[in-house]
């Protein structure tokens, strides 16, 4: 058939078919990524609000949140050196300085609060109110272990340790000193990860912080700890 005398068009060039094919489905690629994008970041949103629920305080900067609640970060595993960047995005940088914020927030608390102690007894006293033991009850009361990000090449054996010790915690009456089952350093870790991210994110104001630390723990810090 002579395409030019009849009044059918002719077929497209198969290379423009292929093209619009491949344009088509290049266009229902993107359209399917922004859809999983968007879900991703209603996922974290909600994530966020309610850590923040849980701690009585909203974050202006809210990767400073997400970096003291992740566990290690894939690239973390496969570099663990202190050359690698993306290692850094894990809670241990942050963990670091809230070790010593928490007990700089707490010391300053024992000094005002028992002038008639001794730096024996306020040092026991401090040692006693961050202790991991103690740090980690407090992480699972509140339902922070819940929260803890991680990827997926995590040892197992560590989740159970986390399980175990979160169901002996919700079986005791009041935040006790030490209990039958040993605590993972993990949940005390995230603690002072916590503590420090807020720490930053108030621009260093040890006050307010210890205003927010003490909504969280006000029924573990006494004198009966000794």
């Amino acid at each position: 058939m002579d395409y030019q005398d009849s009044q059918v068009p002719p077929p497209p060039p198969s290379s423009l078919v292929l093209g619009f094919c491949f344009w088509l489905g290049f266009a229902f690629l993107i359209k399917s990524c922004i859809s999983k994008i968007k879900k991703l970041h209603k996922e974290e949103e909600t994530y966020i609000r309610a850590v923040e629920k849980i701690l009585s305080y909203k974050f202006k900067d809210k990767k400073l949140l997400e970096e003291a609640l992740t566990l290690s970060h894939p690239a973390y595993n496969k570099n663990n050196n202190n050359n690698n960047r993306e290692s850094l995005r894990s809670y241990q940088r942050l963990e670091f300085v809230g070790d010593m914020v928490l007990g700089l927030a707490v010391s300053k608390y024992l000094y005002l609060e028992f002038p008639s102690l001794s730096p024996g007894h306020l040092t026991k006293l401090r040692s006693a109110n961050v202790s991991n033991d103690k740090l980690a009850r407090v992480a699972v009361r509140h339902g922070l272990h819940h929260y803890i990000r991680h990827n997926n090449n995590l040892d197992d054996s560590l989740l159970d340790e986390i399980e175990e010790f979160a169901n002996e915690v919700s079986e005791e009456d009041d935040i006790v000193l030490y209990g039958s089952i040993k605590a993972p350093k993990i949940l005390a870790d995230i603690v002072e990860s916590l503590a420090a991210a807020i720490y930053f994110d108030l621009n260093f104001d040890l006050q307010k912080l210890w205003v927010i630390l003490m909504q969280q723990s006000k029924h573990c810090l006494s004198y009966q700890n000794l």
